[in-house]
C-alpha cells in the first residue's frame, strides 16, 4: 500500500454501508518456499470473516469492546496447498499484518494480535502478542513498510484481532477509518525474503518474493447501527462472487 500502491487502492468507489456476510477472500502466488512442496497451483491466503457490500468490496468491520472505549475487529486467516488432493493446510507460515487508520492519533493507538491453531486439536495453539503494526504493504511488489505485525501460522490457520482506540467522529456511527493489509511472508517453515533496504522516511522496507498479499478496507460500527438490518444472511451465495472479484482486482491492482 506504499505509494502508488496504496492510492490505486484508495480509489476504489465504497458505496453505502450496506454489508451482506461473506465468507473469504483469497488471493494465490507460487511462493519460493512451496516449490518443492506438493503444491500444484501454490499457496493460497484465505481471509473469512470480512464483510462485503453490494458492490463487492470487501472490509473488517470493528465494533466498541465494553468497558474501554476502543474499538475491536476480528477475522481468520487461512494459508493452504492448493495441491492436487484439494486444499490442504500449509505448515510453518507467517503472514506481516500492517493497517493505516485515517486518524493519526487512532492509528498510533492500532495493535494486532493473533492464535495460531490446529483444527484437528492435535497440537497446541501459538500467540502472536499484541504488537503494532505501523506500515503499509505494496501489493503490487510485495514490500513491506514500516514495523509489521508479524502473526504466526505454524498450522495454516489462525485467529487475528485489530485494536484502537476510538475511531469515530463526533456524531458519527458508521465510518470508513482507513485499510489494512495482509502478506505471506514464510511457508513450510523458510523464508519468503528477497530483499531488505530503506523506504521514505528511512523506514525499513522488506520484499517478498511471490507471496500473495490482500488489502481490505476498516470501518467501525457504533452499537446504534444494530437494529438497522445492515447485514444479511446467504453467505455462501456471496462466496464465489468474492473471489472471482479478488481475482479481477489483483489483476488490475485494484484501480
Amino acid at each position: 500500500m506504499t505509494g502508488s500502491g496504496f492510492s490505486r487502492l484508495t480509489r476504489l468507489a465504497w458505496a453505502a454501508p450496506i454489508f451482506g456476510l461473506l465468507g473469504l477472500g483469497l488471493v494465490a502466488a507460487t511462493p519460493v518456499a512451496a516449490q518443492s512442496s506438493t503444491c500444484g497451483s501454490g499457496v493460497q491466503v484465505w481471509m473469512l470473516g470480512l464483510s462485503q457490500n453490494q458492490n463487492g468490496h470487501q472490509g473488517i468491520i470493528m465494533q466498541p469492546v465494553a468497558n474501554s472505549g476502543g474499538f475491536s475487529g476480528t477475522f481468520q486467516v487461512q494459508v493452504v496447498c492448493a495441491g492436487p488432493n484439494g486444499n490442504q493446510p500449509v505448515t510453518g507460515a507467517t503472514v506481516d499484518i500492517c493497517a493505516v487508520l485515517a486518524n493519526p492519533v487512532t492509528n498510533a493507538t492500532l495493535r494486532v494480535s493473533g492464535v495460531g491453531f490446529d483444527p484437528s486439536g492435535a497440537q497446541s495453539s501459538v500467540n502472536s502478542p499484541s504488537q503494532v503494526a505501523n506500515c503499509s504493504i505494496d501489493t503490487a511488489t510485495g514490500t513491506v513498510s514500516g514495523q509489521a505485525a508479524a502473526i504466526s501460522v505454524p498450522y495454516g490457520y489462525a485467529n487475528v484481532t485489530i485494536d484502537t482506540a476510538y475511531p469515530l467522529d463526533p456524531n458519527s456511527t458508521f465510518a470508513f477509518i482507513g485499510r489494512q493489509a495482509v502478506i505471506l511472508t514464510s511457508a513450510y517453515g523458510g523464508s519468503l525474503l528477497t530483499g531488505t533496504g530503506t523506504g521514505t522516511g528511512g523506514q525499513p522496507t522488506n520484499t517478498y518474493a511471490g507471496s500473495p498479499a490482500f488489502s481490505p478496507g476498516v470501518w467501525a460500527q457504533t452499537p446504534e447501527l444494530d437494529s438497522i438490518a445492515l447485514f444479511g444472511s446467504g453467505a455462501l451465495g456471496l462466496v464465489g462472487y468474492g473471489l472471482m472479484r479478488l481475482r479481477a482486482a489483483r489483476k488490475r491492482d485494484d484501480a
